[in-house]
Order: structure tokens, then C-alpha cells, then sequence
């Protein structure tokens, strides 16, 4: 009786010194995956740009969290990519797919938006900052996608 005892109150000690831990871990988790899947989105969009010779773009919604992104020669007349792997809308909302990370920050020339022509050559360079750690910029000129 005294081992199980003592066994209950180790399992009690340990479970309150490595849950907070393991929370930490996967909520960073979570912001990473995040951010490979927009650099993954940034990726396809240059490409398809190249590939089909249409203009792709890239539009954020820092008060809804989501992003989205499309092809078309103009704001006006663009319409939503199709995700390759599900054959659905690409507006991707941040809070269904990784709750806890939000984009807290989208900056392209002053705008939430921007595009890539079919060169390749993205309207502007910009950072797409989330939870206010983790930046990934988009290089002026050449396209060239990283984070930090």
C-alpha cells in the first residue's frame, strides 16, 4: 500500500513539473507548422506563377487570422487556388488549423497583399510575422522566401 502511495505522489510531482513543458512544446510545434505551411502557400504561389504564366498573389487578414491565395491577371478578377492535396479553397484559416499562433502581423509595401507576376517577380517584398516571434520575409526583386 505505502509503494502505490509513493508511486501516486511521484507520478503527481512529475506530472506538474513536465505538462507545462509539454504544453510549451507543442504550442512552439504548432507556430512552426504554421510557418512551414505559409512559406509551403509563398512557394507554390511563385512557382505556379512561373509554371502557368498568370499572376498569383498572396492576401492576409490579420483581424480574421486567415490568408488566402489566388490566381489572376488583377485584384478584380482573381479567384482562390485550389489546394493540390484536398481540392479545396485555399483561405486558410490560422485559428481551425493552429490554434494558438495568429498572424500578428502582415507588411507588403503597406499592404496585406501582394503579388507574384509570371516572372516570378513578387509586387513588393514583406513579412508575415506570427505570435510576434517567428518573421518570414519575402524578398523584393527576386521572390526568395525564409524565415528567421
Amino acid at each position: 500500500m505505502i509503494e502505490m502511495v509513493l508511486v501516486m505522489a511521484i507520478t503527481a510531482v512529475l506530472s506538474v513539473i513536465f505538462i507545462p513543458k509539454f504544453d510549451d512544446a507543442l504550442n512552439e510545434l504548432r507556430l512552426l507548422n504554421c510557418s512551414d505551411k505559409i512559406i509551403d502557400d509563398l512557394k507554390l504561389i511563385y512557382n505556379q506563377a512561373i509554371v502557368q504564366h498568370d499572376t498569383t498573389w498572396f492576401v492576409a487578414d490579420t483581424s480574421a487570422n486567415t490568408y488566402g491565395i489566388y490566381t489572376g491577371s488583377s485584384s478584380l478578377t482573381r479567384t482562390l487556388i485550389l489546394d493540390p492535396s484536398t481540392n479545396k479553397s485555399q483561405i486558410i484559416d490560422v485559428d481551425d488549423l493552429f490554434p494558438g499562433v495568429s498572424i500578428t502581423n502582415a507588411n507588403f509595401g503597406g499592404s496585406l497583399e501582394f503579388m507574384f507576376d509570371w516572372w516570378g517577380t513578387p509586387s513588393s517584398g514583406g513579412i508575415i510575422v506570427l505570435n510576434d516571434v517567428d518573421t518570414i520575409y519575402v524578398t523584393a526583386e527576386t521572390g526568395y522566401v525564409y524565415n528567421d
